[in-house]
């Protein structure tokens, strides 16, 4: 029996609930809510965290669909996952390199963990802007080693974080001896993936300066990549480190092999690719409950009771049910009807990108300058003479009733998934084509009554978004600052004006959300247009978000 025919099994039996919750499966404020399946840890119903039962069966069957040897449910998102397998990959205080362009989860970890961080940092895309052509990008790299734009391109055409280059990752490991672990986010929000597969070759061959072996683990925050996984054969040449100790082969899906071997059009996911730790979203591109996530593992290079600890540390003592239920039906609705569903997906993917590239005045990024892409993310970048991508955001919603997932002042950002039919893709196109028309209309009206459109004003709302995703992209921690962010955060604090606050070591963090990305984190010395480009940011219609409107904490003394 699957997950929720045993939990009905349970139900059936008429057993009456002297125990939590206070509703007892009878008292329904809200019929429309499933209080009814609603149950805890008793006998009869497994517990996650000591799991012997139906709910081990079912993280088996999870780890067999995505190939990985063990598999935890998780109910506290991604974010449990990557407090609870970085904190159980390396030792705690210890070295690690770490992209820069994470979640806020990770850096939470990096902090709670007290980990000395040596930052990676993914070149900045910036390509020559085709955005008002209808002409695809020209695919060169117009970028120079610095990540300065050798084109003097419209700066609406920039400011996505590429890829993380292997090399980088090897010269970081030379670099610092001592480091423990390599934390990567692939793909990232805006869906660029890494080559996850030559960074683990080079992190799990990695050679000391006496010429012995040491392996370095390498965890992968793929929580936007939970639809990558499923369907690859195996791993390549960068497969897991084994050290030949006994394992339990009934610990998890140590004997599972992949489930079907065929490929869906879709890149490679970080399992495939040989990584040690891999923590994935379900809800966020598969039929799955918001809230709900999964974290696989691999090889000897990650302890399973470790991370197990860890979670119990991280992840709720009384997990919903209903939301394991619902990562099971997502499993069993891959086993099933995955393999079809993502090829289907993959041609309405390629369908609507074919249609769109017809479009004037909003260009469709085609991951042109990084390793790879996933074509389920849409990232469209504005043209001179169209919305901001905040504004369009606000028109698609009112005027076609479509909710975007991001926009910022020169993009907007639309993420597909499985449930997506060809409907939506053609409504979606239809009101961008609609929108393109109008603002080809006036720019047309403009021209024949001898009139030169209205000139977009100097630190207008796209031109004020800046091409460096991070305010200090390539610092390091202030000269004589506190060497971790758990210190810094620690350590006496002052609230400063924000016009006064630079060149002082920042002490909170700084993010726009939606993603969740700091453009500074604690340690980091605060760039002297620092108040400008906040400003500009949020009067572009970004949500910078900080302790205080005004102020901002620094490190005292710094």
């Amino acid at each position: 029996m699957n997950f929720g025919q045993e939990l009905q099994s349970y139900i059936d039996k008429g057993i009456y609930p002297f125990h939590m919750p206070g509703h007892k499966r009878s008292l329904m404020p809200d019929p429309s809510l499933p209080y009814g399946r609603d149950v805890t840890e008793v006998e009869g119903t497994d517990d996650l965290h000591h799991a012997t039962g139906f709910i081990k069966e079912a993280m088996e069957r999870a780890a067999g669909v995505w190939g990985a040897e063990r598999s935890c449910f998780l109910v506290n998102g991604s974010t449990c996952g990557n407090l609870a397998g970085i904190t159980a990959m390396v030792p705690y205080g210890s070295e690690v390199i770490c992209q820069r362009n994470s979640h806020l989860s990770v850096f939470h970890a990096l902090e709670l963990w007290g980990l000395q961080v040596h930052w990676i940092y993914p070149k900045t895309v910036l390509k020559k802007s085709t955005a008002g052509t209808g002409q695809a990008a020209d695919g060169a790299d117009h970028t120079d080693p610095k990540g300065e734009n050798k084109d003097n391109a419209d700066p609406i055409d920039a400011g996505i974080c590429g890829s993380v280059d292997p090399e980088e990752v090897r010269k970081l490991l030379i670099k610092y001896p001592r480091t423990q672990g390599v934390i990567l986010t692939s793909p990232s929000y805006e869906g660029v993936l890494s080559d996850i597969e030559t960074i683990c070759r080079i992190c799990h061959s990695h050679r000391e300066a006496d010429g012995s072996t040491r392996p370095v683990p390498v965890f992968v925050d793929e929580a936007h990549g939970a639809h990558l996984g499923p369907f690859y054969p195996g791993q390549g040449d960068a497969a897991p480190v084994h050290s030949g100790r006994d394992r339990d082969p009934a610990a998890a899906g140590a004997v599972i092999q992949r489930t079907e071997g065929e490929e869906t059009g879709f890149p490679k996911g970080a399992l495939a690719c040989g990584a040690d730790i891999v923590v994935q979203s379900l809800h966020k591109t598969l039929p799955s409950l918001t809230q709900t996530a999964i974290l696989h593992l691999q090889g000897d290079l990650a302890d399973p009771e470790t991370v197990e600890e860890k979670l119990s540390v991280f992840e709720t003592s009384s997990p919903s049910y209903l939301l394991m239920e619902a990562i099971d039906t997502c499993v069993e609705w891959l086993e099933r009807e995955g393999l079809d569903a993502l090829q289907t997906w993959m041609e309405h993917l390629t369908d609507f990108r074919k249609q769109a590239a017809g479009l004037k005045h909003f260009r469709l990024y085609d991951g042109t300058g990084v390793f790879s892409y996933d074509p389920g993310k849409l990232l469209f970048f504005c043209g001179k003479n169209a919305p901001t991508g905040v504004e369009l955001e606000g028109c698609l919603r009112e005027r076609f009733k479509i909710q975007a997932e991001m926009s910022g002042p020169d993009r907007i950002l639309f993420m597909t998934g499985p449930g997506d039919k060809k409907e939506a893709y053609e409504k979606l196109f239809q009101a961008l084509h609609t929108l393109d028309l109008e603002i080809s209309g006036r720019v047309k009206a403009a021209e024949t009554s001898s009139m030169d459109p209205e000139p977009e004003a100097k630190g207008s709302k796209k031109t004020a978004f800046a091409a460096d995703p991070f305010l200090s992209l390539g610092s390091t921690f202030a000269e004589g600052s506190p060497r971790t962010i758990a210190e810094t955060l620690h350590g006496p604090k002052c609230a400063c004006p924000m016009e006064q606050c630079a060149g002082k070591v920042l002490a909170e963090y700084i993010f726009c959300y939606p993603p969740g990305i700091p453009l500074l984190v604690p340690g980091e010395q605060i760039p002297a247009d620092f108040s400008e480009r906040i400003f500009r940011l949020e009067s572009a219609g970004a949500e910078v978000r900080r302790r205080f409107p005004d102020r901002i904490l620094c490190a005292k003394g710094q």
